[in-house]
């Protein structure tokens, strides 16, 4: 049996700083009613110059002390009756955590009645119900995700600023958690899942519902607050009932939560359109466009980071719905989304619970990293496969994470490699030889018949073997061209140990912390093994696995910098301290506070909660220089002022020159001009840096020379172009292409950024 945390006199002693904090958040609040003007007697001096009375300071760091002081003793009677054996623990920690809210709110605003009157209704209500069971348990969890709906809905709804909203979100969710106990006592479902439908409110505020609806804030309130009453009057408390509440929140509610809740808090939701980058939309509409003009995937269009990410995916979209970048953004902004059910499956995978994987998904979400992009989705679908298995020990599993791996590679040539690299990790965590070897069979069937199956198409195309030609031996080849600095710290992290420890609470460096620590653990676990057996083994080695996963993902960033597992880390570290919380150690356990803590410093609370007030407030573009453009082709969609200013040269030139089967070569990385104005690509690469080797140099020329209808050449502008890549000149990326240019092609118009050379 595992001894407690916390005796009655440390319980005694932290309650009692509580109250001191408390004391402390009032004083702080107090600061505005101590500024007054200067006495026509006060001495010269620099608050005088200013028409301020010299004894401000004074007399707010005297009330200050005085008042900390005297709240801490007239709680000493809370403190007492709160510690006492007869006293439920939530009621401490209810109390506990409202002192520290006031805190909170003192830092940010220095109102005496909001800093007071909430925290000391809430002390009042742990205290007289101290007694009461309100069975607060892990499912309560669910309360979060209704928290992040009813804060958007307050903030759509009413007149509250941001800080207010959430303490009324809070305190109203909890109040109606401690009414519900009351509510049909003993026959009625249990408190926590009476919430269950609250956080559905989540999908009626998501970007895809109409801009007037999705923050109209009063129909999600209806369904936060009056549904979990309804549950609590007319659902019994039927183990069948309780069954099919707890698969419904696991297997619908926290996905469609989770989903909601990155929708409704992203700038699409808030700006009603999505923005354009003109560099990055190129790498996948083009090559997706291509196709549809007839295009075979590698032959005659090079996808630059997978067929899935850069071709498949805006295919279907351009081929199932309107040719616009406004569809195709808002289609592929819906898919990127849902990249939060998997931040939630890692964590429910990890530990089977599903609260703790919503607790996951909650952190990473509001540092801001609560889902991804269509590109990372197969591997993590790998990584929660892999999880499962071993947590599960069932390593025929790893079929399923084979098939993810190939699709990952698929989708990502790198992706696939990392999904290659975890799915050995795992089946080589299985404790036994043969389940090793079943593990490692099961993972090679799934990823052979699943490369199979994708070869078939490729073959009947024609482009199998371009497929494998450009994947393994030309966009595996480019890695230099790309190549960063090997390391670019942070200024927490740019120090000497043991003072860069400090990078921990950095939100900024947690991402390299986490890395390190990934690496240190794994070390020492592949060095001396793991004790554990059974469960135990198998929920170590699930956490182990995530671990790794972040490991392998570090190769991204020491080519470009790329952090690709941010979204991996916040479930990483809720999951270890859940582990650190359950075992026996005391002192191991003490650790699991620590981590919370650590989690809670780190994940950007308050920066997060005031940008979705910011952006819920938003009509239109939240930022000046950002507008829509009058093309048939970029409907739907934001382009950046200066962007516009060049898309309208290039597509007015070309308008006015261009037959109706003519094209031109685009030298300026801009190639999602051969989109916006439906014309076919002379050359295979749609970026310069995809075709330095010399070779492939020979073969753009050789393409072009062979291509009557190529008329013109957009080149760089004589001044101020910034379309190379990490402000690498493409004359100098690719030297050959440039001379022909020069050789074959003449000037003909410039205007800004925008220089055009005919043909000779």
């Amino acid at each position: 049996m595992r001894r407690p945390l916390l005796t009655p006199s440390l319980r005694v002693a932290l309650l009692s700083i509580c109250t001191a904090a408390y004391g402390l958040a009032i004083g702080i609040s107090t600061f505005p009613h101590w500024i007054t003007k200067s006495t026509p007697d006060q001495l010269p001096g620099f608050l005088k110059s200013h028409d301020l009375n010299a004894h401000i300071s004074f007399r707010f760091f005297a009330a200050l002390a005085a008042i900390t002081i005297a709240t801490t003793f007239a709680l000493r009677p809370i403190v007492n009756l709160l510690t006492r054996a007869d006293s439920r623990a939530w009621s401490r920690n209810g109390a506990a955590f409202a002192m520290m809210v006031a805190v909170w709110y003192a830092t940010l605003s220095n109102v005496v009645s909001w800093t007071l009157i909430p925290t000391a209704l809430a002390i009042a209500v742990c205290a007289v119900l101290r007694r009461v069971d309100m069975r607060f348990s892990r499912r309560d969890a669910i309360l979060i995700a209704s928290f992040l709906a009813a804060f958007m809905a307050l903030t759509d709804f009413t007149s509250l600023n941001v800080q207010q909203a959430l303490i009324v979100a809070a305190g109203a969710l909890l109040a109606l958690r401690i009414a519900i106990v009351f509510i049909r006592r003993g026959r009625a479902l249990e408190p926590a899942l009476c919430f269950a439908l609250s956080p559905l409110a989540l999908m009626m505020q998501a970007h895809f519902m109409s801009r007037d609806q999705r923050h109209a804030g009063w129909p999600s309130l209806i369904v936060i607050f009056l549904t979990p009453i309804l549950m609590r009057v007319f659902i019994s408390n039927s183990p069948i009932a309780r069954r099919r509440m707890r698969l419904a929140v696991a297997f619908a509610i926290y996905p469609i939560a989770a989903y909601g809740y990155v929708s409704a808090s992203g700038l699409l939701s808030a700006e009603g359109k999505p923005r354009v980058s003109f560099f990055e939309e190129m790498q996948h509409i083009t090559p997706a466009h291509q196709m549809t003009l007839g295009a075979k995937p590698y032959v005659d269009v090079v996808p630059p980071h997978g067929l899935i990410q850069d071709a498949l995916v805006d295919y279907v979209i351009l081929e199932t719905g309107p040719q616009t970048l406004g569809n195709v953004l808002r289609a592929r902004l819906t898919l990127n989304a849902l990249l939060a059910i998997a931040c939630y499956a890692i964590g429910t995978a990890a530990t089977g619970s599903p609260d703790i994987g919503f607790f996951g998904f909650a952190a990473a979400a509001i540092y801001g990293q609560g889902a991804g992009v269509v590109r990372f989705a197969p591997s993590v679908i790998a990584l929660i496969i892999c999880i499962s298995a071993l947590r599960r020990r069932k390593p025929q599993w790893l079929a399923a994470a084979g098939v993810m791996a190939v699709i990952a590679g698929l989708t990502s040539i790198d992706f696939g490699l990392y999904g290659v690299c975890l799915v050995v990790f795992a089946a080589l965590r299985f404790e036994s030889r043969a389940a090793k070897l079943r593990a490692l069979a099961a993972g090679v069937i799934g990823g052979v018949i699943t490369g199979v199956v994708a070869a078939i198409p490729m073959i009947v195309g024609g482009w199998f073997v371009a497929y494998l030609r450009v994947s393994l031996f030309e966009v595996a080849r480019l890695g230099a061209a790309y190549a960063l600095t090997p390391f670019d710290p942070t200024p927490a992290l740019n120090k000497r140990f043991p003072e860069l420890l400090g990078a921990l609470i950095d939100p900024a460096s947690l991402a390299y912390m986490v890395w390190i620590a990934s690496l240190l653990a794994l070390s020492v676990v592949l060095a001396h093994g793991v004790r554990a057996r059974g469960r135990r083994r198998a929920a170590i080695d699930a956490l182990l696995t995530i671990a790794f996963y972040i490991l392998i993902l570090g190769i991204a960033y020491a080519e470009r910098h790329h952090i690709y597992f941010q979204m991996v880390i916040w479930p990483l570290l809720v999951v270890a301290a859940y582990r650190l919380s359950r075992t026996r150690s005391t002192a191991t356990r003490l650790a699991a506070p620590a981590l919370v803590l650590l989690i809670l410093m780190t994940i950007n609370f308050t920066v997060h909660f005031a940008i979705i007030g910011w952006l819920r407030h938003a009509r239109g573009p939240v930022e000046p220089d950002w507008h829509e453009v009058m093309m048939p082709r970029a409907r739907g969609a934001l382009f950046r002022d200066s962007d516009i200013l060049t898309l309208n040269s290039i597509v007015n030139y070309m308008n006015a020159h261009l037959g109706p089967n003519d094209t031109y070569f685009d030298f300026t990385n801009r190639g999602l001009t051969y989109f916006l104005l439906d014309r076919r690509m002379p050359v295979r690469q749609v970026e310069v840096a995809y075709y330095e080797p010399e070779e492939l140099q020979r073969e753009v020329i050789d393409r072009i020379e062979r291509n009557p209808n190529v008329r013109f050449a957009i080149i760089p502008a004589s001044a101020g172009d910034q379309s190379g890549v990490d402000l690498i000149g493409n004359d100098i990326r690719a030297p050959l292409v440039w001379k022909y240019l020069h050789e074959r092609f003449e000037p003909d118009f410039e205007q800004g950024a925008v220089a055009i050379w005919k043909r000779k």
